[in-house]
C-alpha cells in the first residue's frame, strides 16, 4: 500500500516517522494525529520476519476520536510493507482495556511472558 492510500484514513495527515538503525536492528517511532498518538515498531537483525509494537500512547484528551486506530494502522503498514515482517507482536496487561482493542484489530493471544503480560500476535501474511 502506497503513502497516498495510507493518507485516505484518519486525519489525512502524514505521520511523522523517525527511523533508527541500531546494531541490533531497526526501530521506528511513529507519531500520528498531529502529535497526539505515538508508538514504536522494532525489528531485530536475528529474525527479520518478526516485528514488535510497543509504547503505544494516545493523549488522554484525544482518546476515542480514532487517533489510536490511525496510529495502529500506520504501525501495521510499516511493519508489513517497510520492514517486511510476517508477524507483529506486542505485550499487553491482560487486565487492561487495550487488550480487547488490539483483538478487535486482529491480534490474537499467543502466550503469557515471564512477567505475566499477554503476548499478542498479528499475522501480516493474511492479505491485510
Amino acid at each position: 500500500m502506497g503513502q497516498n492510500e495510507i493518507n485516505k484514513i484518519g486525519t489525512n495527515k502524514n505521520p511523522i516517522i523517525h527511523h533508527n538503525e541500531w546494531w541490533w536492528g531497526i526501530s521506528e517511532t511513529i507519531i500520528a494525529g498531529q502529535g497526539v498518538a505515538i508508538c514504536k515498531v522494532s525489528i531485530e537483525n536475528n529474525d527479520m520476519s518478526v516485528a514488535w509494537l510497543s509504547d503505544v500512547s494516545i493523549v488522554p484528551a484525544y482518546r476515542g476520536r480514532g487517533y489510536g486506530n490511525e496510529l495502529l494502522y500506520y504501525a501495521i503498514q510499516r511493519a508489513q510493507v517497510v520492514m517486511r515482517a510476517k508477524i507483529l507482536y506486542l505485550r499487553a496487561n491482560p487486565h487492561d482495556w487495550p487488550i480487547e482493542w488490539y483483538k478487535r484489530h486482529g491480534f490474537v493471544f499467543d502466550y503469557t511472558d515471564e512477567n505475566g503480560n499477554s503476548v499478542l500476535k498479528l499475522d501480516l501474511t493474511d492479505g491485510r
